[in-house]
């Protein structure tokens, strides 16, 4: 059996917290990104961690990427 790759939030519920609040402050940026290097791929979750391929959390850590069955 194959498995697939699921975003969910973080677990960790302060960490999420933490950093859904500063998301919300930088207008749905990603809070690890410098502001001039925002766009439309760095609004969180960002088009990084979108396309990881590997099981784990995002580099701001408010989301993770855990293997499902398929």
């Amino acid at each position: 059996m194959s498995s697939k790759l699921k975003i969910i939030k973080n677990p960790d519920e302060a960490m999420y917290e933490m950093v859904s609040a500063a998301v919300e402050v930088n207008n749905r940026q990603c809070p690890c990104v410098l502001p001039s290097k925002r766009n439309e791929d760095t609004l969180c979750p960002c088009k990084a961690f979108r396309e990881q391929t590997t099981a784990g959390e995002c580099t701001c850590g408010r989301f993770v990427k855990v293997e499902v069955d398929a």
